[in-house]
């Protein structure tokens, strides 16, 4: 599973996104408390089947706590493209509503490219050739509203996919794909 730690933050990333894996969940906690032994108080209401929602709500406590790990934080710009990467294969996948994809494109354009304007060095920069397909994901989420689906919006779906295709993130590969089952529909 690599570090125990690092996981946690990339499994709090994915959750803040709702792309998330309830089951990759309990796995992290069964490696972790073997290594670790309580790596939390918390870590054992993983185990009693939490809705998304409380998931969520855990694994981030978790990782402030014991990382000091925020998503929103630089050093999570890596895991939130990685995330990014989940939610658009189940957005093609028409596992994944449209408003939800717009919801986490924003909130990663945003994360991302902000250090961008300001000339911000990071040890979580992305490489320059990542924000020209994020700036033209966030174009295309352009008016998105609760009247869009996968069927009429055929500019996301050939968005989707060409950015998928320029997404040769290799941090990316070092994880796994994750199932559906913890994901939050908004």
């Amino acid at each position: 599973m690599g570090d125990w730690r690092e996981q946690l933050n990339r499994l709090a990333v994915e959750f803040r996104y709702g792309v998330g894996s309830l089951s990759e969940l309990s796995a992290w906690a069964d490696a972790a408390n073997e290594k670790m032994g309580e790596v939390h108080p918390d870590v054992w209401d993983l185990y009693c089947s939490p809705t998304p929602e409380q998931a969520r709500s855990l694994v981030l406590k978790i990782a402030s706590e014991v990382n000091g790990f925020r998503p929103q934080e630089w050093a999570a710009g890596p895991f939130a493209v990685c995330a990014l990467k989940k939610a658009l294969e189940r957005y093609l996948a028409q596992d994944f509503p449209i408003q939800s994809l717009c919801e986490v494109i924003n909130e990663v354009e945003h994360a991302v490219l902000s250090r961008d304007k300001h000339r911000i060095e990071s040890p979580g920069a992305l490489p320059v050739q990542y924000t020209a397909w994020l700036r033209d994901l966030w174009n295309c989420c352009d008016w998105c509203d609760e009247t869009w689906t996968f069927d009429n919006c055929p500019h996301m779906t050939i968005g989707a996919r060409e950015a998928l295709a320029m997404m040769a993130y290799p941090e990316c590969e070092a994880y796994p794909a994750g199932g559906r089952e913890g994901g939050s529909e908004s």
